[in-house]
């Protein structure tokens, strides 16, 4: 769940504050790890506004072979793989 509490020029939410213009992810982390998504959203006047939602697209090896999910990275929309993946 998010909150956001607004305030003169930044915003604020789970607990960390944003400046004027800085874009923000919102982690949606669902399991399986394939079905994973992020919202993008932009402080404005200290309320998020023009949010776009991306859903991550994973190509390549099934995701089963990685046992090291990194999720929530700051500025990051999708999980990704760690070093130590299953052989």
């Amino acid at each position: 769940m998010l909150m956001f509490i607004s305030s003169t020029g930044t915003c604020n939410a789970n607990n960390k504050s944003y400046n004027d213009g800085e874009f923000v992810t919102f982690h949606n982390i669902t399991y399986p790890i394939e079905q994973a998504f992020c919202t993008i959203c932009d402080c404005s006047a200290g309320d998020f506004t023009h949010c776009d939602t991306f859903f991550c697209d994973y190509v390549g090896p099934p995701t089963e072979i990685c046992d090291n999910w990194i999720t929530g990275e700051e500025g990051e929309c999708c999980p990704r793989c760690g070093k130590n993946n299953k052989n």
